[in-house]
């Protein structure tokens, strides 16, 4: 016979994760998960940044510099921000604009 084990503290599995349970908590932990989504694209864009224009590149930047500048973000989301420096430096190193090359340096100077 199977056997499931219960954890002692209601809401709480084997990792210590909590599943939300307002809808406020809900709300929050799918507004993170959509923010996780869309940056994973923009890292993709950011790695593949030959195939895209600068104004494209640069609407992302501009994003990021957005984002690191607000001040009270979870331990996640500036993972997920420090997580661009790489790509970015890398754009950094084969771009000309001027206008990319400065929100590069915007976004590092933020986040360190």
């Amino acid at each position: 016979s199977s056997m499931t084990i219960t954890p002692k503290f209601s809401g709480q599995s084997k990792t210590g994760y909590a599943p939300p349970k307002t809808k406020a908590s809900k709300l929050e932990h799918m507004k993170a998960m959509i923010l996780k989504y869309v940056m994973d694209k923009m890292k993709c864009i950011i790695e593949e940044h030959k195939e895209y224009k600068d104004r494209d590149i640069l609407l992302i930047l501009e994003f990021l510099v957005t984002m690191a500048a607000v001040e009270d973000h979870s331990d996640d989301v500036l993972y997920w921000l420090e997580d661009m420096v790489s790509p970015c430096l890398g754009v950094l190193q084969e771009r000309e604009s001027n206008a990319i090359i400065n929100q590069i340096k915007k976004f590092i100077n933020i986040l360190h």
